[in-house]
This record gives C-alpha cells, sequence and structure tokens, in this order.
C-alpha cells in the first residue's frame, strides 16, 4: 500500500538558489498525503544542505543524493525505485514552473495513464522564454513524436504525471535530456495511455539550463536506432 498519493519529484544539480525558492513555494501547498522528493545528483555546491534544512523541518520532504553527477536519467531513476506513491510528476526544480502546473497535471491525473505538460496547447502560458527556444522545442517535439510514433506532440521534455506503475524495474540507459523519450517509451511497450494538458512555462530563476542541445540529439539518436534494431 502506498504512504502517499502523489510524489513531486525533482532532480536538482547545482541549484542552490533555485531549490530554497522551490521548496518554500512547494512545501506550504502540498497536502499531507503528498510528499516532495528531491533527488541530488552530485552537486557540488549547497543544494543538499538547502534541502536537509527543509527536510529536517518537514517530514514529507524527501532527499537522495549520489555522490556524483550521474545525469538527469539517472536521477529519475533513483527517484523511481524510491517512490511511496500511486502518481508521480516530474518537474524542474528551476522554479520555470510552478505550482500550478503541479494543480493542472494533478487534476488531470485520470486524462490518460501519462499526462504531458505540452506547449501545443492552446491555453499555454509562457512567459519570458525566446521565441527561438520555443520554436526548436515545437518542430523538435512535433518530428520526434512522429518518428517514435506517439499519438501526442510533446515527448522530449516538460513536467509530466505517471502512474507509477509503469515505472517499475525501469533501467534509463540514457543520462541526459532525452532520458524523458526513453521513459515515454518504456511506458508505451507496457501499454500506456498519452494525454497532455497546457504547459506554464518561464525563465528559470537563477543559473543557466544544463540542457545540451547537441547530446541531447546524439541521445535521441541512439534510442531510434536501438529501438529499431531489437
Amino acid at each position: 500500500m502506498n504512504k502517499y498519493e502523489l510524489t513531486i519529484l525533482a532532480p536538482a544539480y547545482n541549484e542552490e538558489k533555485n531549490i530554497t525558492l522551490f521548496l518554500e513555494e512547494f512545501i506550504p501547498k502540498i497536502p499531507d498525503n503528498w510528499c516532495i522528493l528531491i533527488v541530488n545528483d552530485g552537486s557540488q555546491d549547497s543544494t543538499e544542505q538547502e534541502v536537509l534544512e527543509f527536510k529536517s523541518r518537514y517530514d514529507n520532504v524527501y532527499l537522495i543524493s549520489h555522490s556524483k553527477n550521474l545525469g538527469l536519467g539517472k536521477a529519475f531513476e533513483t527517484g523511481f525505485k524510491n517512490l511511496q506513491s500511486e502518481f508521480v510528476i516530474t518537474i524542474d526544480a528551476d522554479m520555470s514552473h510552478g505550482f500550478e502546473m503541479v494543480n493542472i497535471l494533478f487534476k488531470n491525473r485520470n486524462l490518460a495513464d501519462i499526462v504531458l505538460a505540452s506547449i501545443f496547447e492552446e491555453q499555454s502560458k509562457v512567459n519570458d522564454v525566446p521565441k527561438i527556444r520555443l520554436l526548436i522545442s515545437k518542430i523538435g517535439n512535433y518530428v520526434l513524436s512522429k518518428a517514435f510514433r506517439f499519438n501526442i506532440k510533446e515527448i522530449a521534455g516538460g513536467p509530466r504525471i505517471y502512474k507509477t506503475k509503469y515505472l517499475h524495474d525501469l533501467n534509463i540507459q540514457n543520462n541526459g535530456f532525452e532520458s524523458q523519450i526513453e521513459i515515454l517509451l518504456h511506458a508505451k511497450q507496457q501499454g500506456a495511455s498519452f494525454g497532455e494538458v497546457p504547459i506554464i512555462l518561464g525563465k528559470r530563476k537563477y543559473g543557466v539550463s544544463k540542457m545540451n542541445y547537441f547530446k541531447m540529439g546524439i541521445g535521441i539518436i541512439k534510442i531510434y536506432f536501438n529501438l529499431n534494431n531489437r
């Protein structure tokens, strides 16, 4: 039996300034049957210490730390292997998505087995995000959704809510942002259904994005060829 109804899972790597803002906003708004799990992916700043301070005050805040940076994929894997809930929302810890995004996803949790926040949805709200980034995201996601034969358009990133039964025994091979496609493919093979809701997206509060488009592209190509060589 699950201890919680929902886990909010946020991987974090060198997010000492953002993680405090994240927890200060999210903790007061979650009910008692929700929890927050931060996977500290080998941060070299005070991210771990900041989370520990909150963890000491709140029973529903959890922290798992990697001794070194393993990448986003392994951070997800670690989080998934330690879930105690029926549902999990994965979301960035950089404050580019506020708690409103969590509410939208949870409200639509039964729309499908996996529900993704999508920039393609008409009611999406996007603030202070460069137009070139939006263009790349839309074109890239559209092409990838066709290449991997999904019935949704947003597959490469963004917050999403999963029914955790589709995440068991998941050994993620890719360590970058492309790992989020790998997770969807794993769920698809188990017969999961997919849906989309509007995204709430803004600019990260501090620091710069960890996304490397070149490495992500190489990772996606590997996933594609591995899939077609099975």
